[in-house]
């Protein structure tokens, strides 16, 4: 029977401690002093951002109506294929048979 000590693995080595940075007010300077140009870059690209989602939505719209225009040829076509199997039922089985084949194409 394996005792925990025969199981245990062996612990990692530590990492060393993070080093400091360098002061705050040092940062808030400089950001301070960029702060203008910051601002209009931010405009520029939220405006930028803003023409990228604007044509994002075109295109997706435009494919989602290419998809159902697309459903709808096939689901026409899966109903029109149906009603043909729905005249072979007519002769082989019966018009019973048929008619339940036909709600099915008209359900389609």
């Amino acid at each position: 029977m394996a005792t925990k000590s025969d199981t245990a693995k062996p612990k990692a080595p530590r990492k060393p401690a993070a080093k400091k940075t360098a002061p705050a007010a040092k940062a808030s300077k400089a950001a301070a002093a960029t702060a203008p140009a910051a601002a209009f870059d931010a405009s520029q690209i939220k405006g930028q951002a803003g023409d990228l989602i604007n044509q994002a939505t075109d295109r997706i719209k435009d494919a989602a109506n290419r998809g159902r225009e697309t459903a709808g040829d096939a689901m026409g076509g899966l109903a029109s294929m149906v009603d043909d199997v729905a005249k072979s039922i007519d002769e082989k089985l019966g018009v019973q048979y048929g008619e339940y084949a036909r709600k099915a194409a008209g359900a389609v």
